[in-house]
């Protein structure tokens, strides 16, 4: 299968400048939890691409966004021409309930930073395929059945999807995935914001990513975790997290660095690759009008 996007979307700047008008402007976006915006006057900073905002619950109750400049420059990020929120969620609350996960029971424990080398949709490519994961991730392939037969993909006009269940008769870690949560599973709300839910006791990470320049992605993750988790739990399952984080950072890099100096304009992309061609062809399709003839 020929991938939809020549390599130059990956390294050209001026591709860039598109993404950022076309994807990024008119999508919702994570900026932190709800909670701590619960009284007039709180607000939250976040950013929208490479653009800072801050988000401020108004005496009035209403929530509003801005740009986070100075005082007399301030303008309401929010787009009209975007979907509703309730559309680009659609079912995900009874898809994350369906492997066990209780949302009412989440609370924020803590913010990951990250910085990647390599371009943005390199990142979210390699998130949303897991066909090299026996070799590039030999300790979530050992807790997870990433088969072609276990693993579940599955797509709808603003999410993609990735599950996987316990993989039977495993061989014990200090991670244990005893729990309420019966399987992976992996959402990414297009164009940049991921969901990650790990197997065993109550927990959610969400999180965007952003381009920070052609070759380096920036992004966060908010870990969230539920009664059940117990401080131990919680240390091997970000030290499992965090492994998985290590190895993907190695891998992008690699891929980045092939693409920037390869005379080949493109790669190909496997049958079981699927949603990562379903993310090209949206950001080919936002952008395409707007991209130089010659990228095209």
């Amino acid at each position: 299968m020929m991938p939809v996007l020549s390599w130059d979307w990956y390294r050209d700047p001026r591709v860039l400048e598109v993404e950022e008008r076309r994807l990024f402007r008119s999508s919702w976006q994570y900026v932190g939890p709800l909670e701590r915006l619960s009284r007039a006057g709180d607000h939250v900073v976040g950013q929208v691409s490479r653009v800072p905002v801050v988000v401020v619950r108004g005496g009035d109750g209403e929530l509003r966004g801005f740009l986070n400049v100075c005082r007399h420059r301030g303008s309401v990020v929010a787009a009209a021409d975007g979907p509703s929120l309730d559309e680009v969620v659609g079912d995900l609350s009874e898809v994350i309930a369906g492997v066990g996960i209780d949302a009412g029971g989440l609370r924020l424990r803590q913010r990951f930073h990250y910085g990647l080398a390599s371009n943005w949709k390199i990142h979210l490519e390699n998130y949303l395929e897991c066909y090299d994961c026996p070799v590039a991730h030999p300790g979530l392939s050992s807790v997870l059945d990433v088969s072609p037969d276990g693993y579940q993909l599955t797509a709808t006009a603003h999410r993609l999807s990735h599950r996987a269940p316990v993989r039977p008769g495993r061989a014990k870690s200090s991670y244990s995935v005893a729990g309420s949560v019966t399987a992976g599973s992996y959402h990414l709300l297009l164009p940049n914001v991921k969901i990650n839910i790990n197997p065993g006791r109550q927990n959610l990470s969400i999180g965007p990513v952003y381009p920070d320049g052609v070759d380096k992605t920036a992004g966060f993750l908010d870990y969230y975790f539920g009664a059940d988790a117990d401080e131990a739990w919680i240390g091997s399952m970000m030290a499992f997290d965090g492994t998985v984080g290590t190895e993907d950072a190695a891998l992008v890099a690699a891929a980045q660095r092939g693409v920037a100096g390869s005379w080949i304009n493109r790669g190909r992309i496997l049958p079981q690759e699927w949603l990562l061609a379903a993310f090209q062809r949206y950001v080919h399709s936002a952008c395409l009008d707007e991209v130089p003839p010659g990228l095209r």
